[in-house]
């Protein structure tokens, strides 16, 4: 079998992505249904505060999807470092 890891799309996470054109190709995942802000937060080992966190979205020209560090999706310059959150597929 082949394993993947890959980034999580905006839809995948908050259910819509009016800017993704492949949107309707995905769907919200089970997982992320009924999270909160607090709940998409994430930190860094040893660290007691939250980190911003990209998507694989695009946004257009250099700008991608991103959840921030108080756990609220936005968009930002790839120019920017920010963290990762990979998922893959159990089963």
């Amino acid at each position: 079998t082949t394993s993947k890891l890959y980034l999580l799309s905006r839809k995948e996470i908050m259910g819509v992505d009016n800017n993704d054109d492949a949107a309707s190709s995905t769907r919200q995942l089970e997982y992320w249904v009924n999270k909160t802000d607090e709940d998409r937060k994430k930190y860094e080992s040893g660290n007691t505060n939250a980190s911003a966190w990209w998507l694989r979205t695009c946004i257009g020209g250099s700008n991608f999807a991103a959840i921030y560090d108080r756990g609220k999706p936005n968009d930002a310059s790839g120019f920017y470092n920010k963290g990762i959150s990979p998922a893959f597929r159990i089963g």
